[in-house]
């Protein structure tokens, strides 16, 4: 009988720690159905601020591409010089000795169509040649001087060679940089070409128009032009502020219209890093979710 007594007990026992046992495994189910149901939560709270990130890429991006053209546009009336040497003119004096040396190039221009005339910014040692922008009274103007200045060939100022550049800002300079191997290619072979703003490549060759924006199009623009090339398609990082019209560049002071969209643009990156830390810190509540779990 006392053995009996004893296996009933150890039945008890054993059936006391099964029903145990199945009321942890309820719980811990319920557990793992909570887990689970706050990652979907959090799943779908990340996708939609994913969709949210990018769409405020797209606003910067797009604020940031109008900001540039603005910029762009008020240039519109400048013409840049490079060669000119630091002697060629005191920083304050600039727009007469820019005017006669225009007239000793035969180019038919007034005194009077000069708005202003400075050297960009930069050391003024000789290694370190500085540009010239000078500011005509309208972009027609300008833009005539420089198709005539544009046909002289072997421009200089005492034996020293004068480029003749469009003024652009930074940002379209440095876009036009990562084209460089496309227009060295190019300027080897003789073919004209034009750009398109702020960075495409155009070129008319018959009835046909060839067009390049990036170096993949690049090279497969040269391709279909029959020439052969073997550049590397890795872009360079843009230097401060250099490119094919390149130079030290600073930028004119924003106007009304540009320190708005810079304020809008600055909320908009302040709202995406503030999102972009929120997703960070719900990863790490996941990942910490899931060390408990184990």
């Amino acid at each position: 009988m006392a053995g009996a007594s004893d296996l009933g007990e150890k039945m008890d026992l054993l059936l006391k720690t099964f029903a145990n046992m199945g009321q942890q495994l309820k719980e811990m189910q319920t557990a793992i159905a909570e887990v689970t149901t706050g990652v979907k939560e959090l799943k779908d709270q990340f996708k939609s601020q994913d969709g949210r990130i990018i769409n405020l890429e797209k606003d910067i991006n797009r604020q940031e591409f109008r900001i540039n053209n603005l910029e762009d546009r008020q240039r519109r009336a400048n013409i840049r010089f490079r060669g000119f040497k630091q002697d060629f003119a005191e920083s304050k004096r600039l727009i007469h000795p820019v005017y006669q040396w225009l007239q000793e190039n035969k180019i038919n221009v007034e005194l009077n169509e000069f708005e202003r005339a400075h050297w960009t910014f930069g050391p003024q040692n000789s290694g370190n040649q500085r540009d010239i922008i000078v500011r005509l009274c309208s972009e027609r103007r300008a833009a005539e001087i420089y198709r005539e200045l544009k046909q002289i060939t072997n421009l200089n100022q005492k034996g020293t060679p004068i480029r003749v550049l469009k003024d652009l800002s930074a940002q379209t300079l440095q876009a036009r940089n990562q084209m460089k191997p496309i227009v060295d290619i190019l300027f080897q072979n003789g073919i004209r070409f034009s750009w398109k703003y702020p960075a495409m490549i155009l070129i008319f060759k018959g009835t046909k128009v060839f067009r390049a924006k990036s170096l993949e199009e690049g090279k497969a623009m040269l391709q279909q032009l029959g020439i052969e090339s073997d550049f590397e398609l890795c872009a360079k990082p843009a230097t401060e502020a250099t490119g094919a019209e390149g130079g030290i560049f600073t930028k004119p002071p924003h106007t009304e219209d540009q320190q708005e969209t810079a304020g809008k643009i600055m909320a908009l990156q302040k709202e995406l890093a503030a999102l972009q830390e929120k997703e960070e810190t719900g990863k790490m509540e996941t990942r910490a979710t899931r060390q408990k779990k184990k």
